[in-house]
């Protein structure tokens, strides 16, 4: 597995700045950290966390990890997701005649805590399911949720890389384009669109029907 530091290097030999003398070496490690952040918002690392429902406790906390939900469920049936809003417009009592969570939504002030309204009647089980199927922890009763992630969350020269080998030469041509595109001493706008040229089409080869900023 590559490290961040061997990114940056091939990020500088692709810009031909091996002494870091037209861009810094903390420069190329930001926009390296930059591009990783980029293929995060395409939905591209996935990540399935599961949560015990808890009789009364409407907060399930997810890793900081997480950028994005675009599915959860409790009892293996979807939620739908809403605002505090939305749920104000309901009648009063339309929580004590609801028979399990229906709906979820993220919390602002941390947008890694998800309250499932109403909060789950039961406790469900934390005891790991034999066979594990389709998850190693039971469904039933519990929350389980689908989520685009972040997953470099260290951002160390020696940290590794954790992106798949397959997309490290996206984020190094990306990384080259973007450094090489901006305006300076040092721009060279050919280079730095034949370099996000690459970029997409090494994408293209993983996946179809991006919509890439």
């Amino acid at each position: 597995m590559a490290t961040i530091g061997d990114l940056v290097v091939r990020v500088a030999l692709t810009l031909q700045d091996i002494d870091h003398q037209a861009w810094s070496e903390d420069e190329k490690k930001r926009q390296v950290i930059e591009e990783i952040q980029r293929l995060s918002r395409l939905g591209l690392f996935g990540e399935i966390v599961w949560r015990q429902g808890i009789v009364n406790e409407p907060i399930s906390t997810l890793p900081l990890t997480v950028i994005d939900i675009y599915m959860a469920c409790y009892n293996g049936n979807p939620l739908h997701r809403t605002s505090e809003q939305s749920i104000e417009l309901k009648d009063d009592d339309w929580e004590l005649r609801a028979q399990r969570p229906q709906y979820y939504s993220v919390e602002l002030q941390t947008q890694t805590d998800v309250r499932l309204i109403p909060a789950p009647l039961v406790t469900g089980s934390s005891f790991p399911v034999v066979p594990p199927l389709p998850l190693i922890m039971p469904i039933e009763k519990n929350c389980v949720f689908f989520t685009h992630d972040n997953p470099q969350t260290s951002i160390g020269l020696e940290q590794d890389c954790k992106v798949p080998d397959s997309l490290e030469d996206v984020v190094v041509c990306w990384a080259a384009a973007k450094l090489s595109g901006d305006a300076g001493d040092y721009q060279d706008l050919e280079k730095s669109m034949m370099c996000d040229q690459i970029a997409r089409l090494f994408l293209s080869g993983i996946t179809d029907n991006l919509d890439i900023e």
